[in-house]
């Protein structure tokens, strides 16, 4: 009998260790506004995915010294009003250390900021505020509304103006800054992500809100994110902080200090969305 209970206790034990690294699993698109050409944006395109796989494909759940960010980095030029890339400058394919994330961010913004001012009619973005949201449904400079069968998401401003329009088709087509990761990457199938997405829809919220200014215009980027495992709680990282605050990095006041790390939802997903206000 005593050797039944201490067999249980292993078991539980193992049971609890091991979820205790559950699986890092996480993706998100990020659009980080460097300047315009021909009224086109610039920006450093970035469509990510989260695992506990590294390069050396050591394989099985690991703490967070394992993870890895698998990188696609792009400098694109892409419509302002229907977010359609027109131009891709550069592909780059990248693996990120998790614990070295900000600095390997910031060094391929770093990258294509430094292809994009040759550009010919380059002019930059000028970094005026970021705002991190801790994933609110409202805020206090923009909110998430749904249309009434859920299939599309509108980004809203405080007085009641619909900016911002996502459906579930502009997600899942390849040729908008959003994010199809998945599509035609062979670990996933597109029909059921199709599927995820208008499922998981009713669940996103505010991450961040960034403004930069340019000839008298202003753009907000939006992040919002979503998890597969539903409603809140969110992320760690932000979990005791206040709904809306200004962090003290980026410090934002010019464009070599625009990159962080975007906070992101556990096993969650997340995309930025350009907005002119102007």
């Amino acid at each position: 009998m005593r050797l039944f209970w201490v067999l249980l206790l292993l078991f539980t034990l193992l049971v609890v260790n091991n979820s205790a690294f559950a699986c890092a699993g996480a993706t998100q698109t990020r659009v980080l506004p460097i300047g315009l050409v021909d009224d086109n944006i610039i920006a450093l395109h970035l469509k990510m995915n989260r695992t506990d796989i590294g390069p050396d494909h050591v394989k099985g759940e690991r703490p967070k010294e394992w993870w890895w960010w698998y990188v696609t980095a792009r400098l694109v030029s892409f419509d302002k009003a229907t977010n359609q890339i027109n131009k891709v400058y550069y592909t780059d394919s990248l693996a990120w250390h998790h614990l070295k994330f900000e600095k390997e961010i910031q060094s391929a913004f770093l990258n294509g900021l430094s292809k994009a001012k040759p550009l010919v009619g380059f002019k930059p973005f000028v970094p005026e505020s970021i705002t991190i949201c801790n994933f609110s449904f409202n805020t206090t400079k923009a909110s998430i509304a749904y249309s009434t069968d859920s299939s599309q998401l509108f980004i809203v401003s405080p007085s009641k103006v619909r900016l911002a329009a996502i459906s579930n088709q502009k997600l899942l087509d390849t040729n908008t800054i959003f994010p199809y990761w998945m599509v035609g990457d062979e670990r996933y199938d597109f029909e059921s992500n199709q599927l995820y997405w208008l499922q998981s829809m009713m669940y996103y919220g505010v991450g961040s809100i960034r403004a930069y200014t340019i000839d008298g215009r202003k753009l907000m980027v939006i992040h919002i994110g979503a998890t597969s495992d539903g409603p809140p709680p969110w992320d760690e990282k932000y979990i005791n902080a206040e709904p809306e605050f200004t962090p003290e990095n980026p410090k934002f006041d010019r464009l070599e200090n625009t990159t962080y790390d975007e906070p992101i939802l556990w096993h969650g997903d997340g995309f930025d969305i350009p907005i002119w206000l102007n």
